[in-house]
């Protein structure tokens, strides 16, 4: 995961008003979207080999802020590596609401299918240099 790692870094400093730096990014879940949005960011991204690399974008796809190449970064990645960064964030996803949000919703009730907003507090440590 360190070269996606290294690429958000570098983005979050290339980029002046980095979408995520003063508000969050918003998490989207409809798939044609954030096809879309991958396919905006890496259309003309030229992948050597697509069966070791992967076009890693940032934002990511799965937020409202990515798909849109003057405010995002694409780089090519080994396909291990995105795919490694893209389980953590899954894995992100599906952490539960914290308790106040779920004391919210009654049993019968479900919650509503709107975008959820992600603020991630963790420290993120600047990815070792090769």
């Amino acid at each position: 995961m360190t070269q996606s790692a290294r690429h958000i870094l570098d983005a979050r400093r290339r980029i002046t008003g980095h979408p995520g730096e003063s508000t969050p990014l918003h998490r989207i879940t409809d798939e044609r979207a954030i096809k879309a949005h991958r396919k905006r960011m890496c259309a003309h991204v030229h992948n050597p080999d697509p069966s070791k690399y992967d076009c890693d974008e940032c934002p990511v796809a799965a937020s409202k802020e990515g798909g849109n190449p003057a405010r995002g970064s694409t780089r090519i990645v080994s396909a291990s590596d995105n795919r490694i960064a893209g389980a953590r964030l899954g894995g992100f996803y599906k952490i539960p609401a914290p308790p106040q949000r779920r004391r919210l919703l009654r049993p019968h009730q479900v919650a509503p299918k709107t975008p959820v907003t992600l603020t991630v507090h963790r420290r993120i440590r600047q990815a070792p240099q090769d």
